[in-house]
């Protein structure tokens, strides 16, 4: 290299033409130059003689750094091998292409930067070279990283022994990416997966090449041959397992995988082909299939059991009933044994079937069918020709190494049947007010009959709507309404049979069925016996209306439904108090009968049958706790040995009814003594836990497992004791027996889970019970309820005890649903290892890695056919193998979460509605039973009612007014979330309650309410709120609640959209037509300046002007429209006559003084007055500073919330608001600290005591000074002499209003005495 000269300083800084130069030689375009740029000399350190200031940035160092620190010299700066390959490129003197290389500089910070650098020679007088970099670190990192990756790959599929090849589906070649024994023993190249070079040699038709190798045992050959047609076919995805051919007596058993992989335009269909050894996990599944499935058949069923060689048609073992069979099982075969067996034992009718079942050749074609559970129920003959009905099961299976057909059968009895399952008790299935069926029991159980009616059977349909309810309600209250209805009910049930089903169906209507009630004629003279009834009531009296439809045979409850309803709509129509048949003539439910309409109580003249009273059979409560079959149950006087009651498999099996059992010891029905059991655990009973114990019973020749605990029964002690079989549990037995570790765990487990309070705390002790016995890390419990949402972790225990961070995340919640959707529980799944769990599923192998857990074991928990869920226990590190503990105590777990489950639904249909999910009735009136002012610091209450739902079953249907009561409870939901209590407590209503809210939410909450019911638009709501956090009386606030929802509901009713009663309507029509005619007028009475008396407004005051009577008094009229509710109409009319009175001033050219408006309290709670207001206000041209909206103080009686939500909804709107009355009563002075207020009215009953009162002068001063301070102008009302006035100018007073100033006066005179004018011809 030439020698350089080195340029000075100056040069460096002169960085504008090199840049020029470096643009214009490099090439680059203008856009491009924000790369870094740089120029060196051609010397021995390559000088930097120009940087853009990208560069410099990229290199992370400043120019000036670059020059003091490092000279400028690029080698101190980059790496040596890319300076070496820029020097070798220099020195080659025809060098004009571009140089790219690879850079690596080392940053002020240690920071490693990499850079592709392409370098361009300017011209040789220059000895300069151009450079443009670009960062790609970020690049080489990930590389790296990938690098690493595929490195930790390859020794993880080493580890695992995999082998690996790419298989090109179109052309049947493969690619080795990763080989070992089998592929090398097939003979084709081989390359390592992280270095195979592009193009590098393939197998030629693998397929062929792979079983022509002698690799596949020749039996798999066409298996394996399938794979990879079925890859060829379509099918994304085929897998085959085969066994190698044996090689000096060694074979191993592999698992081919083809899965295909995203096709590429341009590359055809490929697939990834995957060689695993599972041997060991055939090995396991073996000795499973061999041992532990076996066993656990053994265990588990407890009558008979055989295993079955079907290939070579012969027994290999039995047990159970079938022992005598075994010293002749290896003699005989299994056909000969089971021919002679069938035609023994088995009753003759259900022969074929078990014959055809159990025939060798039936299990072999099964089998090919891709069937492995076969089953039938049979009647076993016993001794002295009696039947037993048995339960028979069969697995099919194939030994993997004879590959033979194994058959696994076993018997059950089954003749007691399952356990009756409780499925609806008083509260599920009755009304909880009236008694009757709720509509969803009655509806069910007539469609129950309807589908097993005889064809000539006639039975009536009926809907029974009450009379004039509502007008029950609202004269004598809802606690009387319902009063009304319990009666009612009572009624009817006492008139109709037992058998007939009667339901409430919603509010006040109510179905009936009465069954095989043979003719119309019938059917009349049960309905004139209840109008007969109905008519002896008085106070309040007792009308309903009824539709009835006949029905002969079969008939669908949706068309007896509807044209009942139908019926009842006449009857009504028609007039109240009457019944009417359906007249239609259609066939199907009236099948030909002869029907008429009648209207009237009855068939008058006609002589009427006495009824008899059957009283309708009571539910044993007791008996529906225990149920009535299965283990027996019963209760004992603890003091005398006495038996109180017991359930039905209690009788059944003594052999004695219940009548018979009145007055006998416990000891005489249960072990026929004379006198107490000598072996009696008396001294052992407790309150607080289950005692256990062990008796065999010689007088019933039984062994029972006996559970003692002393409980409340109808207001006094008594023992329950739960006896349960145990004389063919040979595991129980056994365990109980030798005081093994199983006997105490399963004792102890059992008596724990007994004692707990509630369904969690059962199920963890029962779980504990498990862990411990396994000395395991976790027992977990799955269950799967919505199969949309799939498995979730319902229960856990930790040996940790704690429970934080227990439950699985929720991906892996995902991979166990998954998986156990997926699995086939013939038997529980054993995972000795972590890496046994691959042979199922990665992702499930991968979940235990992550969280630790080396084994486990599954084992599914069922009730017969079904499926309740699945136990896993975790990192089990004792007893692994002993599967008799686990199968034995399942039973007691399974039992007990179903009886605990079965419990929490009952509590739930206890404490919820039916139809809703919403809290009931019940569990309101307990609410408010159990209410606690003190334990909270606000209490928002809402009551709801569905507008004219009546009308709308009439004219829509029941259906849609269902759906409609729904949808609501659906939007109360939405709304409030988890954060109030919502209940439906009859028919259309609701009750929302929210405890410790603010406000501001709850107003949101409400107003949500009817926003989301106005946006559905199918249906309206009147809705009441009220809120408080002072008293929070609930109580009050529920009655204020009502009041507002009344007024809503009015309101409605007055639009026209619904009925009305023809009174309020009249009264209604009446005031509106005073209001147009303007016989209500409005009077001011003026307000002045005390210290000139000069005018500075008026008080606007209602007053009617009676034809006759003339003028009228407000407290005549105002309580008689409040009490109606109409009383916002006079409200708003007033309101609208200051208006137009402002507007009027206004355009004549008058001085127009502030007017002040009185509202009802009633009206200003109303949600929408503002926005009524402001619609008369768009009417007007009118200054909002000249309105002024009068609150009484008494407002506050509401509660303070409702003062807060009626100030703060005027003064939002922009209107100035003042106290009125202020001192009528108990003032609480913080209402003016925390609304703005811009006038406080000083009540009059304070005016007149001012001259006597020392002290109340003292207080009102201050309350004067006080106001006076926050702004707030001080009107003294009722002023009627010298000396009042004078004292409240020495108080500070500064307004005030009374009759020492001027009377209240009519408006035309109120113009010409204050406003400087005459009023106008003809004005209003």
């Amino acid at each position: 290299m030439k020698k350089q000269t080195v340029l000075p300083d100056a040069r460096l800084e002169d960085s504008g033409a090199v840049r020029e130069a470096a643009v214009r030689r490099g090439g680059f375009e203008a856009r491009d130059v924000p790369c870094a740029l740089f120029a060196l000399k051609d010397d021995e350190d390559f000088t930097i003689i120009f940087g853009n200031a990208a560069f410099y940035e990229l290199l992370d160092c400043p120019l000036e750094k670059v020059r003091s620190n490092y000279g400028n010299r690029l080698t101190a700066l980059a790496d040596a091998a890319s300076l070496k390959a820029l020097s070798v490129w220099c020195r080659k003197a025809g060098a004009a292409s571009p140089l790219r290389l690879e850079q690596k500089f080392r940053g002020p910070g240690g920071r490693e930067i990499r850079l592709h650098t392409e370098v361009v020679r300017g011209c040789a007088a220059e000895g300069i070279l151009y450079c443009a970099a670009f960062d790609v670190s970020d690049g080489w990192r990930r590389e790296q990283e990938l690098i690493r990756r595929l490195a930790t790959a390859r020794l993880a599929v080493d580890q695992i022994g995999l082998e690996i090849f790419t298989y090109d589906v179109d052309a049947r070649s493969a690619r080795y990416e990763l080989a070992r024994d089998v592929l090398d023993r097939v003979g084709a190249p081989a390359a390592d997966v992280l270095s195979v070079p592009p193009g590098s040699p393939a197998c030629p038709d693998f397929p062929a090449t792979l079983l022509a190798s002698g690799v596949v045992a020749p039996d798999f050959a066409d298996a394996v041959a399938d794979v990879f047609r079925s890859l060829e076919s379509g099918e994304p995805r085929a897998v085959c397992e085969w066994k190698t051919a044996d090689v000096g007596g060694r074979y191993a058993w592999m698992r081919l995988s083809l899965v295909a992989m995203q096709a590429e335009e341009s590359s055809g269909r490929r697939a990834v082909g995957i060689l695993e050894d599972i041997s060991r996990e055939k090995e396991t599944l073996l000795n499973y299939l061999n041992e532990t499935r076996f066993y656990q058949s053994m265990l588990s069923e407890k009558d008979a059991y055989a295993q079955l060689d079907v290939t070579e048609d012969r027994l290999i073992r039995v047990g159970g009933m079938w022992n005598l069979y075994n010293e002749i099982i290896h003699t005989v075969s299994y056909s000969s044994l089971f021919e002679e067996f069938v035609n023994k034992v088995v009753h003759p009718d259900d022969r074929k079937h078990y014959f055809e079942l159990m025939q060798c050749r039936n299990f072999e074609q099964s089998w090919a069918n891709g069937i492995d559970r076969l089953g039938c129920e049979f009647r076993r003959i016993v001794e002295q020709n009696k039947m037993m009905w048995m339960e028979l099961k069969v697995h099919l299976f194939q030994d993997p190494m004879t590959r033979h057909l194994l058959a696994l059968f076993y018997i059950k009895n089954i003749d007691a049947g399952k356990k009756q399952q409780i499925q609806l008790v008083y509260e599920a299935e009755r009304d909880p007010l009236t008694g009757v069926f709720n509509r969803k029991a009655a509806e069910t159980a007539i469609r129950d009959y309807l589908k097993r009616v005889q064809e000539d059977e006639v039975c009536a349909f009926i809907i029974l709507d009450m009379d004039n309810f509502k007008e029950i309600n609202d004269v004598y209250g809802h606690k009387a309404g319902d009063e009304v209805l319990v009666k009612l009910a009572g009624l009817v049930s006492r008139t109709f049979r037992r058998s007939d089903i009667i339901g409430r169906f919603g509010g006040d209507e109510f179905i009936l069925f009465l069954k095989n009630i043979g003719s119309e004629a019938r059917v009349r003279e049960r309905l004139d016996v209840l109008y007969t009834v109905l008519g002896e009531q008085k106070e309040p009296e007792l009308s309903c209306s009824l539709g009835v439809v006949l029905a002969q045979g079969g008939a669908f409850y949706e068309k007896l439904f509807r044209h009942a309803d139908t019926a009842l709509y006449d009857a009504k129509s028609g007039g109240k108090g009457s019944y009417v048949f359906y007249n239609g003539r259609e066939g199907g439910p009236l099948g030909g009968l002869k029907t008429r309409r009648e209207r009237g109580a009855g068939t008058a003249g006609k002589t009427r049958r006495p009824v008899e009273e059957t009283p309708r059979e009571e539910e044993d409560p007791f008996a529906s706790f225990v149920g009535g079959e299965g283990d027996m149950a019963y209760l004992v006087d603890p003091d005398n040995f006495n038996l109180i009651c017991g359930n039905k498999a209690f009788y059944e099996r003594i052999g004695r009814s219940e009548a018979e059992c009145i007055g006998m010891k416990c000891y005489e029905v249960m072990h026929k003594r004379d006198s107490p059991c000598p072996f009696c655990s008396k001294a052992s009973w407790s309150a607080d836990k289950f005692f256990l114990w062990k008796n065999l019973n010689s007088a019933l020749e039984q062994e029972f497992l006996i559970k003692n605990k002393l409980v409340q029964w109808r207001g006094r002690e008594a023992l329950l004791a739960l006896a349960i079989d145990i004389s063919n549990d040979k595991s129980i037995v056994d365990s109980l027996e030798n005081g093994a570790t199983e006997s105490h765990s399963i004792i102890s487990g059992i008596q724990r889970m007994s004692e707990a309070h509630d369904l969690e705390s059962a199920m963890r002790s029962g779980l504990e019970t498990v862990g411990s016995f396994f000395r395991a890390d976790a027992v977990r419990l799955w269950e799967c309820r919505d199969p949309a949402e799939g498995y979730r972790c319902a229960h856990i225990w930790h040996k940790s005890q704690s429970g934080t961070g227990l439950f699985p995340s929720e991906e892996d919640r995902r991979i166990v649903s998954s998986w156990l959707r997926d699995r086939e529980w013939g038997r529980p799944i054993m995972i000795e290892h972590r890496e046994v769990m691959l042979c199922y599923s990665f992702d499930m192998y991968q979940s235990m890695k992550r969280n630790g857990i080396d084994n486990q074991r599954w084992l599914q928990l069922r009730d017969g056919e079904t499926e309740l869920g699945c136990l896993c226990i975790e990192n089990i590190s004792s007893n692994f193998q002993n599967m008799a503990f686990l199968e034995s105590f399942s039973g007691f777990l399974v039992g007990e979460w179903k009886k605990r489950r079965l419990m929490e639904s009952i509590l739930y249909a206890g404490s919820h509605d039916a139809w809703t999910g919403l809290y009931s009735r019940s569990s309101y009136e307990k609410y408010l039973r159990d209410y606690d002012a003190n334990a909270v610091s606000s209490l928002g209450v809402m009551t709801a009612n569905l507008n004219n739902l009546k009308g709308i079953n009439s004219t829509r249907g029941f259906q849609t007014g269902d759906h409609y009561i729904k949808k609501f409870a659906s939007i109360l939901r939405d709304v409030f979330l988890d954060q109030g209590l919502l209940f439906r407590i009859n028919g259309d209503e609701f009750v929302a309650l929210a405890e410790d809210m603010p406000l501001e939410d709850w107003d949101g909450k409400v107003a949500e309410v009817g926003s989301r019911v106005e946006e559905f638009g199918h249906f309206s709501a009147a809705v009441g709120a009220a809120w408080d956090n002072a008293e929070k009386d609930v109580d009050r606030l529920l009655e204020l609640a009502g009041q507002f929802m009344k007024v809503e509901k009015r309101r409605y009713y007055d639009s026209g959209r619904g009925g009305v009663d023809s009174e309020r309507r009249a009264v209604l029509h009446e005031l509106l037509a005073s209001l147009e005619k303007r016989e209500f007028e409005i009077f001011l009475q003026p307000k002045v300046e005390l210290r000139n008396r000069t005018l500075t407004g008026a008080e606007a005051l209602i007053r009617y002007r009676d034809k006759t009577a003339g003028l009228v008094s407000p407290a005549r009229f105002i309580p008689s429209l409040e009490k109606n509710s109409l009383i916002r109409y006079v409200d708003l009319f007033a309101f609208e006559e200051v208006c137009r009175l402002q507007e009027k001033w206004k355009r004549r050219g008058f001085v127009c003084p502030a007017l002040s408006v009185n509202f009802s309290r009633l009206t200003l709670l109303e949600r929408d007055i503002v926005s009524s207001m402001e619609t008369i206000l768009a009417r007007y041209d009118v200054s909002r500073r000249n309105l002024e909206i009068e609150i009484t103080e008494s407002l506050a009686d509401l509660g303070k919330g409702l003062l807060h939500q009626a100030a703060g909804n005027l003064y939002n709107a922009g209107f100035s608001i003042s106290l009125d009355d202020f001192g009528t009563k108990y003032t609480n002075l913080s209402a003016l600290g925390d609304i703005d207020f811009y006038v406080l009215k000083l009540d009059k009953s304070l005016i007149s005591s001012l001259r006597l009162q020392k002290r109340k002068r003292i207080i009102l001063k201050n309350v004067i000074r006080m106001c006076r301070d926050m702004r707030i102008e001080v009107i003294a009302e009722g002023v009627e002499n010298d000396e009042q006035e004078h004292i409240l100018r020495e108080l500070g007073c500064g307004l005030g209003q009374g009759f020492l100033y001027d009377r209240p006066m009519p408006v035309a005179e109120f113009e010409a005495k204050y406003l400087g004018g005459p009023p106008l011809a003809g004005s209003d």
